[in-house]
């Protein structure tokens, strides 16, 4: 474990007792060069810090991507010991940590400790669409056409949330009927 920072020490010392770091940073195992993007993993080694809640490389830890960082438990979600999450882009993914605390000596301390990021997908199912007419009434036939606002061009629409597969024309009007 690497020494408390000063902001870790003011904390606790300020009566924390549970410290959560919710850094706008991604994991990557590579030798510190200061000032890092990726900085998770050496985080992780602060001690004090109870749970990291990243981001900023849109992948999802715990992850078959992170398989080989060491001193990782992908079954616990942990790196160092610490329960870590990141719950990948565009909502695919919901961060969960569970922390079973405990309290003693007058204060909460973590006993236990999982991550975990939830797909989505199987949370929530897809949503269903309705195209009502200008009174309000359901459409029974009709195509739906996207376009850029104000003007009459087309309007690039995506099969994936990543946007890197792009609609043909024939996709780009859906036909729909009731």
């Amino acid at each position: 474990r690497m020494a408390q920072p000063e902001t870790i020490r003011v904390l606790l010392a300020e009566g924390a007792d549970v410290i959560v770091a919710v850094p706008h940073s991604g994991i990557n195992p590579n030798p510190r060069a200061g000032n890092d993007e990726n900085a998770v993993f050496y985080l992780a080694q602060v001690d004090g810090v109870d749970a990291i809640l990243s981001g900023h490389s849109h992948q999802v830890f715990p992850g078959k991507a992170y398989e080989t960082l060491p001193d990782t438990d992908l079954s616990k979600g942990t790196i160092h010991g610490v329960p870590t999450v990141m719950a990948g882009s565009w909502g695919s993914h919901l961060g969960v940590v569970d922390l079973e605390l405990k309290k003693a000596e007058g204060r909460w301390r973590v006993q236990d400790a999982k991550a975990e990021a939830r797909e989505v997908k199987t949370l929530l199912p897809n949503g269903e669409q309705v195209f009502l007419d200008n009174n309000g009434e359901p459409l029974a036939n009709g195509s739906v056409y996207f376009y850029i606002p104000t003007t009459e061009t087309f309007k690039n629409t995506w099969q994936d949330a990543a946007q890197t597969i792009l609609n043909t024309e024939a996709q780009r009007s859906k036909r729909f009927s009731m």
